[in-house]
C-alpha cells in the first residue's frame, strides 16, 4: 500500500484510464512513483497502461515491480496473469524483458520464480536462477544489508553496467526513499545512460530533501546543459560554487557555457582562474585553448599561437587525451599545418574511445 499523496495520484491515473486520456494516466503513474517507489498500485496500474499500449516487457516489469513492492497484490499477480495466459508467450516475454535489460534476472523475487515454474510446469530453464540463490536469499533478508548492496551499486557503476546498478541501488531506496546518496548515485547512472528526465527527478528528490546539497545541484546543472539551457546552467552552476568554493568541474562547465555564449573573454578569465589554483586540471587547459582559437589578436587574427600552447600542456599532463589532440590538430589546421594537423587527428582517433569527428570538442569531466 502505497502512501496517501501516491494513492490520490493512482486513484486519478485509474479516471484517466477509463475515460481513455492515456498520456496523462501514465504521468499520474510517474508521479506517484516518484513519491513513494514501493507503491504497487501505482506500479500495477502503470503495467496496465503500459500492456494497453501493447508494451508487454514493460508491462511485466511494472507487475514484478509490485508483487516485490506488496506479495499479497492480488491485482498485480491476476494482471500478470491475464497479460501472459500462454505459459509460452510468458516465458518469451520473459526472455524478451531480460535481454534488454527492462528487468534483471537478479531484480526477480523468489516467490515470482515459484510461481512461474507452477505455470510453465518446468517448461523454465532454473539453473540460472540456482545460481542466484545467494543473491535471492539477501533480497529475502535484507536486515542490515544497506552496504552490502552499496558495494554491489558500486561494483556495477564502476564496470559501467549502469543497469545493474541502479536495480542494486534501488533495494535501498525501497526501504529507505530519502537516501540522499543512494538516490545522487541512481542519478548518476542515470545520467550515464542519457536518462535526463528521470536523472533530474532523482536530483530533485536529493534537493526537496536538501536544498543545499551541491553535489545534486552540480549534476541538476550539467542536465540543464545538456538540454541547452545555458542560462538556467549558469545559474545553477553559480549557486553550485557557493556552496562549494573548490568545486572545479562547475568552474569548467561556466567557462564551456561562456564560450557557447561566444563570451570568450570571460571564459579565459574562468579557466585562468582554475588554473592559478589547480595547474594540472586538464579540462580547463584544453577549454581555455578552445576560448584563445575563438579570440581575436590586435591584428583581429584568431590566438591559435596561444590556443596550441595550453593543448600542450594538457598533453604534458595527459599525453593520450584525445579531446587535446583533436583541438590541437584543428588550431594546427587553422595555420595551414596540414601535415600535423593530420598527425594529431590520427592521434585522437587512436586515443578516442569514441569517434571524434574533425570538429571542436569540449572536454567536461562529466560528459
Amino acid at each position: 500500500m502505497g502512501n496517501e499523496a501516491a494513492i490520490e495520484l493512482v486513484a486519478k491515473a485509474n479516471y484517466y484510464l477509463k475515460n481513455k486520456l492515456i498520456n496523462d494516466a501514465l504521468n499520474c503513474c510517474e508521479e506517484a512513483l516518484n513519491l513513494d517507489p514501493k507503491c504497487s498500485e501505482a506500479w500495477t496500474t502503470k503495467g496496465k497502461i503500459l500492456k494497453l499500449l501493447q508494451k508487454k516487457e514493460d508491462a511485466l516489469r511494472c507487475y514484478i515491480e509490485a508483487i516485490w513492492a506488496d506479495p499479497n497484490d492480488r491485482d498485480a499477480w491476476m494482471a500478470k496473469s491475464d497479460l501472459l495466459k500462454d505459459p509460452r508467450e510468458h516465458i518469451e516475454c520473459l526472455n524478451k524483458a531480460l535481454q534488454a535489460k527492462k528487468i534483471s534476472q537478479d531484480s526477480i523475487p523468489d516467490s515470482v520464480i515459484q510461481y512461474l515454474k507452477q505455470i510453465t510446469q518446468g517448461e523454465i530453464d532454473r539453473e540460472e536462477a540456482a545460481n542466484k540463490k545467494e543473491w535471492f536469499k539477501e533480497r529475502e533478508n535484507p536486515t542490515g544489508d544497506k552496504k552490502k548492496w552499496e558495494e554491489k551499486a558500486n561494483k556495477f557503476y564502476n564496470s559501467n553496467n549502469f543497469n545493474d546498478s541502479i536495480l542494486a541501488l534501488d533495494e535501498i531506496l525501497n526501504k529507505k526513499p530519502r537516501d540522499s546518496k543512494a538516490l545522487r548515485k541512481k542519478g548518476d547512472a542515470l545520467l550515464k545512460l542519457g536518462n535526463l528526465k528521470e536523472a533530474s527527478k532523482c536530483f530533485n528528490y536529493v534537493l526537496s530533501i536538501n536544498t543545499n546539497d551541491s553535489k545534486a545541484l552540480y549534476k541538476k546543472g550539467i542536465i540543464w546543459y545538456k538540454l541547452r539551457m545555458l542560462d538556467d546552467a549558469l545559474k545553477i552552476f553559480d549557486k553550485t560554487i557557493e556552496l562549494d568554493e573548490g568545486n572545479f568541474n562547475a568552474y569548467n562547465y561556466k567557462g564551456v557555457i561562456q564560450i557557447e555564449l561566444k563570451h570568450f573573454k570571460e571564459a579565459i578569465q574562468i579557466f585562468d582562474y582554475i588554473l592559478g589554483i589547480n595547474p594540472k586540471f586538464v579540462d580547463a587547459w584544453i577549454n581555455k585553448g578552445i576560448a584563445l582559437c575563438n579570440t581575436k589578436n590586435f591584428l583581429n587574427q584568431p590566438k591559435l599561437k596561444e590556443g596550441i600552447k595550453c593543448y600542450e600542456e594538457a598533453l604534458k599532463i595527459s599525453p593520450k587525451n584525445p579531446y587535446a589532440w583533436q583541438n590541437m590538430g584543428i588550431a594546427l589546421q587553422q595555420q595551414k599545418k596540414n601535415t600535423e594537423a593530420s598527425k594529431a587527428f590520427e592521434k585522437a582517433k587512436e586515443y578516442s574511445p569514441h569517434s571524434i569527428n574533425q570538429s571542436t570538442v569540449y572536454f567536461c569531466t562529466d560528459l
